[in-house]
């Protein structure tokens, strides 16, 4: 499970818009900026969320503080399919077009041929690709709830807002 500390941006009955804050576990990933590409920014329905906080919408709050988790998430699998698939079928296109298709066209001829045919390969799979990648991302449960580094209580929450202010 990928776990995140998360700040509720905003949220109505439908949606909730949080900023992901955890960066400094993804410090030795290549993929980072991807990841916060929109500055962290996440939009999630509500009925995608679980856990103790949902189950409470009253306390799920502009300016909190959450632990957002998600569940059910197979990135392996995934990343094979977005990744691995058009890497096969490249490499399936090649094959195909420089034995089949271009066999007699020369040298350059043949690789060119076969490279184009690869490239065809993938740019026909793209579509799929994307589309399944969408459906895979509103298959994403969450589950929300307070960091174990949060104490919940009212005087905590008094202590914090007068803090911010010194």
């Amino acid at each position: 499970m990928i776990e995140e500390k998360a700040v509720i941006e905003s949220c109505d009955e439908h949606w909730l818009q949080v900023r992901v804050s955890g960066e400094e576990a993804c410090e030795t990933c290549d993929l980072a900026e991807q990841c916060y590409r929109d500055g962290g920014l996440l939009k999630i329905a509500r009925s995608h969320l679980r856990g103790p906080l949902a189950e409470t919408p009253e306390t799920i709050t502009p300016g909190r503080t959450i632990k957002l988790t998600m569940e059910n998430t197979s990135l392996l699998g995934l990343t094979g399919v977005v990744y691995g698939l058009p890497l096969l079928l490249f490499a399936l296109g090649l094959g195909i077009g420089f034995y089949w298709l271009f066999p007699d066209a020369g040298e350059a001829g043949r690789a060119l041929g076969s490279f184009a045919a690869g490239l065809l390969l993938v740019a026909v799979a793209w579509l799929p690709i994307v589309r399944l990648d969408r459906r895979m991302a509103q298959r994403v449960r969450y589950r929300i709830e307070l960091p174990e580094d949060q104490d919940d209580s009212a005087e905590s929450y008094y202590l914090r807002q007068y803090s911010h202010g010194e």
